[in-house]
């Protein structure tokens, strides 16, 4: 699920949410940049998937070097959640963001996001 823009203050309707229909199944959840990581592993990371927040307009902007290391701390905030950790922007994939910009996103799992 991709809840976009700022979140934060309905997080508690998402888990109520969940806790109302007994849901029992594992989500991923992709959250804007807006909400830290941290709160998201601390909120559903005991029993959902986290998906990475990269900021989408700093893909777009920023160089190809500035993407990996957004990538790395990305990875190195999410991929210790007790469920899972994938890599992803925090929203859709900018569409001007040059060709390189996703190779960005898989040199930086390959070099930082390797589970030993």
């Amino acid at each position: 699920m991709h809840p976009c823009a700022d979140q934060n203050l309905n997080i508690p309707y998402y888990i109520k949410l969940r806790e109302s229909f007994n849901w029992k199944g594992i989500y991923a959840w992709i959250f804007g940049p807006e909400t830290p990581l941290k709160i998201q592993i601390e909120k559903f990371g005991s029993h959902d998937i986290i998906g990475g927040n990269v900021d989408p307009p700093s893909i777009q902007t920023k160089s190809y070097e500035e993407v990996v290391r957004l990538c790395k701390e990305n990875i190195e905030q999410g991929m210790n959640n007790p469920r899972g950790f994938i890599l992803c922007p925090g929203c859709e994939f900018p569409p001007l963001a040059e060709p390189i910009k996703p190779m960005a996103f898989l040199d930086a799992a390959r070099q930082f996001g390797i589970y030993k």
